[in-house]
């Protein structure tokens, strides 16, 4: 397998449906802000995957133009509390959020502002496992499966 590392600001296309992108950062920045964001095209639908990115991962992602509309969104850093949160979801539009936390942490902070923004919230600790069905429009879930709302 050929590895590929993305310096801050880099971006790759290792297939016609999948770019995934270094935010610009300064070399200080903390490993979760330098997740690198994932857009894959599956079908009909676009996901954007954020990995563990904080407030200024979130910030250079939003400032390169990386958050762009986008069917569904893995939440940030678990779906914890992000002041870039609200400008994400604004920005990316998405009509599902998911995010990877533990069932202690319910709906999660980004959770609970996705929702105001009338996006559907999966999260693993309540819902399990969770995996998208794109010719369907849903995303499934091993407790109980979802339609996406209509754009």
């Amino acid at each position: 397998t050929a590895v590929r590392v993305l310096q801050p600001g880099e971006r790759c296309e290792p297939a016609p449906h999948l770019r995934v992108q270094a935010p610009p950062l300064p070399a200080a920045a903390g490993d979760n802000d330098q997740s690198l964001w994932v857009s894959a095209t599956l079908g009909p639908l676009r996901i954007l995957l954020t990995g563990d990115a904080q407030e200024l991962g979130t910030a250079a992602a939003l400032a390169a133009g990386i958050a762009t509309p986008h069917d569904v969104l893995v939440l940030p850093h678990h779906g914890r509390a992000n002041a870039n949160g609200p400008r994400l979801l604004e920005r990316v539009a998405p009509r599902a959020c998911l995010a990877s936390a533990a069932r202690a942490d319910g709906d999660t902070v980004l959770g609970r502002i996705a929702r105001r923004f009338g996006a559907e919230l999966f999260v693993t600790g309540r819902d399990g496992d969770l995996w998208i069905d794109a010719t369907r429009s849903t995303v499934q879930a091993s407790v109980a499966g979802r339609p996406l709302p209509p754009r």
